[in-house]
């Protein structure tokens, strides 16, 4: 007995193209709003990194000499953006440098707060 010419299906079907590709969207969605913030955290990495290096070469006395260290790091990595993110106190234990980096990640349904924060206590 002869059976006709038999229907094989190869590759994906349209659904599971349109599924993956939606799954696609919505990351490449999220990775566009994630990637600017990552940078930023990456650049406030870097001027923690620099002070605590700097201060065991050529330690910081006030908190203004600290400042100044930071404008001129963000000034060299061109991210003046990030300025108003470090806040310098001197207390009883050293020079403080906090770095707080506020965003919020739409998520489509939701918003959600997203935050990034460091502390140095440079002595």
């Amino acid at each position: 007995m002869m059976h006709g010419p038999s229907k094989r299906q190869d590759g994906a079907s349209k659904i599971s193209n349109l599924v993956f590709l939606a799954i696609l969207a919505f990351g490449i969605y999220l990775a566009i709003q994630y990637v600017p913030h990552f940078f930023a955290i990456q650049t406030i990495g870097s001027v923690m990194d620099s002070l605590r290096e700097g201060q065991v070469s050529k330690p910081a006395g006030t908190a203004a000499e600290v400042t100044s260290r930071i404008n001129n790091q963000l000034n060299i990595d061109q991210k003046d953006d990030l300025r108003s993110a470090f806040t310098v106190r001197e207390d009883g234990r050293g020079i403080s440098v906090t770095a707080v980096h506020d965003w919020e990640l739409n998520l489509l349904f939701q918003k959600k707060p997203m935050r990034y924060e460091t502390t140095l206590v440079l002595k």
